[in-house]
């Protein structure tokens, strides 16, 4: 059996719990209340057991389950003030659904390796209550398990609310019909000038510290795109700017009809962290597709300024790699910019 499921929205990669953020703003939903959903730890496949990853899928809810095999595909919607975005996933082969014994059994296994009870500190450290656990009844707190040989997971593909591919948007199990246009096929980078202003401040909510992040993110994005508009034009100048294949650059640069500059903005204090981060999204902005684009910089803005080692670092990749890569200092103070070699 070919299925389909929706899962909770997690940017960790459902390898722990990632807080409010995203989640469903429908006030009667489980995870709007609760501030999570059981899928949060679906791709945690570090705890094994007997050569098993165990899991729960909230649109197996209510099903009879005694060992039934299926394989299930899988998207998760982001769900955001102005609009809600769709991710599709991948699939997981020969996944088994777990009767009520053997999930009190891995349950009780959980407790002894302290997987439980570490569970529950990822949930506190999210400002959810960990304790929300203990409510939850020991024949459904796993419905679903699998090897992690046979997850086929891909790079999240954005898709479209009409794609036929999601004729449901509940977190119901449905019969798979097609993979989305995305997945199917990578388009060429379709250049649309244009941004979309986004906070910048803002009250803080039970996110804390990644809400803030998130809005010295927004700020670094507007004043980028401002300041490469008075150099160059707005009618050269991209934010979110769509790859072709699901995935979005934070703002890019028309040099000519098909000639670019990709922008990755990363607000860590460190610069060789933002590098580590940056790079590898920047090359498969720019390599994943042979799509005959022709990149002039790879350039990474962060808010610290570039030691002369990071400087370094980043010539020797230059260098002997040909990656025209390039650091540009955001001043949170003074508002400007300066590349690293100034």
């Amino acid at each position: 059996m070919k299925k389909l499921s929706r899962i909770c929205w997690n940017d960790k990669y459902w390898r722990t719990p990632s807080g409010r953020e995203g989640k469903s703003i429908n006030s009667s939903s489980y995870e709007y209340q609760h501030g999570f959903g059981h899928e949060e730890w679906l791709f945690d496949t570090e705890k094994l057991i007997d050569g098993y990853h165990y899991a729960y899928l909230q649109s197996l809810a209510g099903l009879v389950r005694n060992g039934q095999v299926m394989d299930i595909n899988l998207y998760t919607i982001k769900n955001e003030k102005r609009n809600n975005t769709r991710y599709w996933l991948g699939e997981i082969l020969n996944a088994e659904l777990v009767s009520p014994a053997e999930s009190r059994r891995i349950l009780k296994q959980y407790r002894q390796n302290g997987w439980y009870d570490e569970m529950k500190s990822q949930l506190n450290e999210v400002d959810v209550d960990g304790d929300i656990l203990d409510s939850i009844d020991k024949s459904d707190f796993f419905n679903i398990k699998f090897k992690p040989q046979n997850l086929r997971l891909c790079k999240p593909y954005m898709f479209s609310h009409t794609d036929p591919a999601v004729k449901s948007n509940y977190y119901n199990l449905i019969n798979f019909v097609q993979l989305p246009l995305q997945a199917r096929s990578a388009a060429a980078l379709d250049f649309k000038a244009g941004h979309r202003s986004k906070p910048e401040s803002g009250q803080r909510n039970s996110s804390g510290y990644r809400t803030e992040i998130s809005y010295i993110h927004n700020a670094i994005q507007e004043a980028l795109y401002i300041t490469l508009c008075q150099q160059f034009g707005k009618n050269r100048v991209s934010t979110e700017q769509n790859t072709g294949y699901g995935t979005r650059i934070d703002l890019v640069l028309q040099e000519n009809e098909n000639t670019y500059s990709f922008y990755e903005i990363k607000t860590h204090a460190h610069v060789s962290y933002c590098i580590r981060e940056a790079i590898g999204q920047l090359l498969e902005y720019a390599y994943w597709h042979d799509n005959g684009i022709h990149i002039t910089k790879m350039v990474i803005v962060g808010i610290t300024p570039a030691t002369i080692e990071d400087n370094a670092y980043i010539e020797r990749l230059r260098a002997l790699h040909h990656i025209p890569l390039e650091y540009m200092h955001y001043d949170l103070d003074q508002k400007t910019f300066s590349q690293s070699d100034e």
